[in-house]
């Protein structure tokens, strides 16, 4: 169950997050590893954003980005101790 794709975001794009059911744990353990590394990702871009709007002013809608970071981030250690307990 390997996926890999660029996360270059300089443009707009689609990407599908279709996965097959996993069937058990070391599977289970496989999609959370690669969900936390790709929303980790994203939570990098997010901060970048954050940056670039207060930059240009938008402190207001900076706000709001780095509250949806926040909650990237938490659901990242949620993600993170659940695949610790799988070990």
């Amino acid at each position: 169950m390997s996926e890999t794709h660029s996360h270059d975001h300089d443009h707009e794009h689609t990407h599908s997050h279709e996965h097959a059911a996993p069937e058990n744990k070391d599977q289970v353990s496989a999609l959370l590893d690669y969900m936390f590394k790709h929303n980790s990702s994203h939570e990098d871009e997010l901060s970048k954003m954050v940056a670039k709007l207060n930059e240009e002013g938008f402190t207001a809608q900076a706000q709001k980005v780095m509250e949806a970071k926040e909650l990237f981030s938490k659901g990242n250690a949620a993600l993170k101790d659940a695949l610790e307990g799988l070990k």
